[in-house]
Protein backbone atom coordinates (compact mmCIF):
# COMPACT_ATOMS: atom_id res chain seq x y z
CA UNK A 1 0.00 0.00 0.00
CA UNK A 2 1.10 3.53 -0.95
CA UNK A 3 2.14 5.72 2.03
CA UNK A 4 0.77 9.39 2.55
CA UNK A 5 3.25 11.25 1.24
CA UNK A 6 3.08 9.18 -2.26
CA UNK A 7 -0.57 10.18 -2.54
CA UNK A 8 -0.05 14.36 -1.82
CA UNK A 9 2.62 14.14 -4.68
CA UNK A 10 0.29 12.63 -7.01
CA UNK A 11 -2.65 14.74 -6.02
CA UNK A 12 -0.57 17.88 -5.74
CA UNK A 13 2.60 18.04 -8.07
CA UNK A 14 1.67 15.42 -10.50
CA UNK A 15 3.64 17.94 -13.20
CA UNK A 16 7.16 17.86 -14.61
CA UNK A 17 9.89 15.66 -15.21
CA UNK A 18 10.96 16.46 -11.97
CA UNK A 19 7.27 14.87 -10.01
CA UNK A 20 7.47 12.21 -12.05
CA UNK A 21 11.02 10.87 -10.87
CA UNK A 22 9.71 11.73 -7.23
CA UNK A 23 6.65 9.70 -8.24
CA UNK A 24 8.74 7.27 -9.41
CA UNK A 25 10.42 6.91 -6.26
CA UNK A 26 7.27 6.69 -4.19
CA UNK A 27 6.60 3.19 -6.49
CA UNK A 28 9.66 1.83 -6.26
CA UNK A 29 9.36 2.16 -2.32
CA UNK A 30 5.87 1.23 -2.18
CA UNK A 31 6.58 -1.56 -4.46
CA UNK A 32 2.75 -0.60 -6.15
CA UNK A 33 2.76 -1.97 -9.74
CA UNK A 34 -0.28 0.79 -10.86
CA UNK A 35 1.56 3.64 -10.15
CA UNK A 36 4.67 2.23 -11.90
CA UNK A 37 2.03 2.15 -14.84
CA UNK A 38 0.32 5.78 -14.47
CA UNK A 39 4.10 6.98 -14.39
CA UNK A 40 5.06 5.57 -17.73
CA UNK A 41 1.89 6.57 -19.14
CA UNK A 42 1.97 10.26 -17.81
CA UNK A 43 5.86 10.06 -19.32
CA UNK A 44 4.53 9.08 -22.45
CA UNK A 45 1.36 11.75 -22.66
CA UNK A 46 4.46 14.32 -21.79
CA UNK A 47 6.44 13.45 -24.83
CA UNK A 48 3.43 13.81 -27.17
CA UNK A 49 2.78 16.97 -25.82
CA UNK A 50 5.99 18.38 -25.98
CA UNK A 51 6.50 16.68 -30.14
CA UNK A 52 3.19 18.63 -30.61
CA UNK A 53 4.32 21.73 -29.22
CA UNK A 54 7.78 21.27 -31.11
CA UNK A 55 6.29 20.37 -34.56
CA UNK A 56 3.82 23.60 -33.77
CA UNK A 57 6.67 25.91 -33.28
CA UNK A 58 8.93 24.77 -36.19
CA UNK A 59 5.88 24.86 -39.11
CA UNK A 60 6.74 28.40 -39.31
CA UNK A 61 4.67 30.68 -41.43
CA UNK A 62 3.98 30.92 -45.44
CA UNK A 63 4.59 34.75 -46.14
CA UNK A 64 2.63 35.98 -49.53
CA UNK A 65 5.13 35.92 -52.73
CA UNK A 66 2.81 38.10 -54.32
CA UNK A 67 3.41 38.61 -58.21
CA UNK A 68 1.84 41.15 -60.56
CA UNK A 69 -1.00 41.17 -61.61
CA UNK A 70 -3.03 43.81 -64.39
CA UNK A 71 -5.26 46.65 -62.69
CA UNK A 72 -5.61 48.57 -66.37
CA UNK A 73 -9.31 48.35 -66.91
CA UNK A 74 -8.56 49.25 -70.47
CA UNK A 75 -8.10 45.97 -71.45
CA UNK A 76 -10.74 43.56 -72.21
CA UNK A 77 -10.81 40.80 -69.10
CA UNK A 78 -13.00 40.21 -66.44
CA UNK A 79 -12.80 43.08 -63.77
CA UNK A 80 -12.68 40.98 -60.27
CA UNK A 81 -13.19 42.96 -57.12
CA UNK A 82 -12.40 41.83 -54.20
CA UNK A 83 -12.97 43.00 -50.06
CA UNK A 84 -12.45 41.41 -46.71
CA UNK A 85 -15.28 41.97 -44.05
CA UNK A 86 -13.98 43.70 -41.03
CA UNK A 87 -14.36 41.13 -38.10
CA UNK A 88 -12.22 40.78 -34.48
CA UNK A 89 -11.65 37.12 -35.40
CA UNK A 90 -8.35 37.42 -36.98
CA UNK A 91 -7.92 40.85 -37.51
CA UNK A 92 -3.99 40.50 -36.87
CA UNK A 93 -3.45 38.66 -39.52
CA UNK A 94 -3.45 39.15 -43.50
CA UNK A 95 -6.04 37.78 -45.55
CA UNK A 96 -3.71 36.53 -49.07
CA UNK A 97 -5.87 36.17 -52.12
CA UNK A 98 -5.07 34.06 -55.36
CA UNK A 99 -5.15 31.31 -57.65
CA UNK A 100 -3.14 28.46 -59.07
CA UNK A 101 -0.19 29.04 -55.89
CA UNK A 102 0.28 32.64 -57.08
CA UNK A 103 -0.31 35.32 -54.49
CA UNK A 104 -1.82 38.39 -55.81
CA UNK A 105 -2.91 40.54 -53.04
CA UNK A 106 -2.73 40.71 -49.33
CA UNK A 107 -5.77 42.19 -47.20
CA UNK A 108 -6.74 43.51 -43.89
CA UNK A 109 -9.77 43.80 -42.23
CA UNK A 110 -11.69 46.33 -44.44
CA UNK A 111 -9.15 46.76 -47.51
CA UNK A 112 -10.51 45.85 -51.40
CA UNK A 113 -8.67 45.56 -54.90
CA UNK A 114 -9.87 45.20 -58.40
CA UNK A 115 -8.18 43.41 -60.48
CA UNK A 116 -8.44 42.23 -63.90
CA UNK A 117 -8.42 38.06 -65.30
CA UNK A 118 -8.72 36.44 -68.93
CA UNK A 119 -12.12 35.24 -69.44
CA UNK A 120 -12.00 31.71 -68.47
CA UNK A 121 -12.72 29.50 -65.79
CA UNK A 122 -10.64 30.38 -61.79
CA UNK A 123 -9.60 28.61 -59.18
CA UNK A 124 -9.40 30.95 -56.61
CA UNK A 125 -8.11 30.73 -53.13
CA UNK A 126 -7.51 32.76 -50.08
CA UNK A 127 -5.53 31.91 -47.38
CA UNK A 128 -3.39 33.29 -44.12
CA UNK A 129 0.47 33.66 -43.86
CA UNK A 130 0.35 31.04 -40.92
CA UNK A 131 0.46 27.93 -43.05
CA UNK A 132 -3.08 27.30 -43.39
CA UNK A 133 -5.47 25.17 -45.57
CA UNK A 134 -6.06 27.94 -48.12
CA UNK A 135 -9.64 27.91 -49.20
CA UNK A 136 -10.51 26.98 -53.03
CA UNK A 137 -13.76 28.70 -54.85
CA UNK A 138 -13.79 27.58 -58.85
CA UNK A 139 -15.19 30.60 -60.65
CA UNK A 140 -16.24 30.74 -64.30
CA UNK A 141 -15.05 34.14 -65.85
CA UNK A 142 -16.04 33.83 -69.51
CA UNK A 143 -18.53 35.80 -69.42
CA UNK A 144 -16.57 38.91 -68.92
CA UNK A 145 -18.82 40.54 -66.58
CA UNK A 146 -17.81 41.98 -63.06
CA UNK A 147 -17.64 39.85 -60.24
CA UNK A 148 -17.28 40.23 -56.55
CA UNK A 149 -15.99 38.11 -53.70
CA UNK A 150 -16.19 38.59 -49.77
CA UNK A 151 -13.51 37.23 -47.91
CA UNK A 152 -14.32 36.54 -44.14
CA UNK A 153 -12.68 34.96 -40.83
CA UNK A 154 -13.48 31.12 -40.55
CA UNK A 155 -15.91 31.18 -37.39
CA UNK A 156 -14.55 27.92 -36.75
CA UNK A 157 -11.09 29.62 -35.48
CA UNK A 158 -11.31 29.67 -32.26
CA UNK A 159 -10.61 25.82 -31.93
CA UNK A 160 -7.10 26.90 -33.24
CA UNK A 161 -7.17 28.98 -29.88
CA UNK A 162 -7.38 25.75 -27.67
CA UNK A 163 -5.85 23.11 -30.34
CA UNK A 164 -2.83 25.19 -32.14
CA UNK A 165 -1.95 22.22 -34.73
CA UNK A 166 -5.96 22.68 -35.91
CA UNK A 167 -4.58 25.63 -37.32
CA UNK A 168 -2.65 23.97 -40.29
CA UNK A 169 -5.73 21.47 -40.30
CA UNK A 170 -8.02 24.29 -41.52
CA UNK A 171 -9.07 27.01 -43.39
CA UNK A 172 -8.17 30.74 -41.27
CA UNK A 173 -10.23 32.75 -44.04
CA UNK A 174 -13.26 31.74 -46.58
CA UNK A 175 -14.29 33.07 -49.91
CA UNK A 176 -18.13 33.99 -51.61
CA UNK A 177 -19.28 35.41 -54.48
CA UNK A 178 -21.35 38.01 -53.22
CA UNK A 179 -23.70 40.98 -54.82
CA UNK A 180 -20.79 43.71 -55.85
CA UNK A 181 -21.17 46.47 -53.71
CA UNK A 182 -21.97 50.24 -54.24
CA UNK A 183 -19.66 53.45 -54.36
CA UNK A 184 -21.25 54.13 -51.26
CA UNK A 185 -20.81 50.86 -49.44
CA UNK A 186 -17.53 51.01 -50.69
CA UNK A 187 -16.12 54.29 -49.27
CA UNK A 188 -16.01 53.29 -45.76
CA UNK A 189 -13.16 50.47 -47.09
CA UNK A 190 -9.82 51.27 -48.03
CA UNK A 191 -8.49 50.38 -51.63
CA UNK A 192 -5.46 48.79 -52.16
CA UNK A 193 -3.10 48.63 -55.18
Amino acid sequence: MLNDACYSIKAVDFIGVFDLFRLKDCASIAGSKNLNKEVKMSFKVMMVAAAVIALTAIQGCTPAQVVPISDDFTIDNSKVLIYRESAFNAAGVPMIFGEDEKDYKVLWNDDYTEIQLDKKNHLFFVRSNQADVPFKLPVDLKDGKTKCFKGSANPNNWAKAFFPPAYYMGNTFLLEEVVCPNDAELVGLDRIH
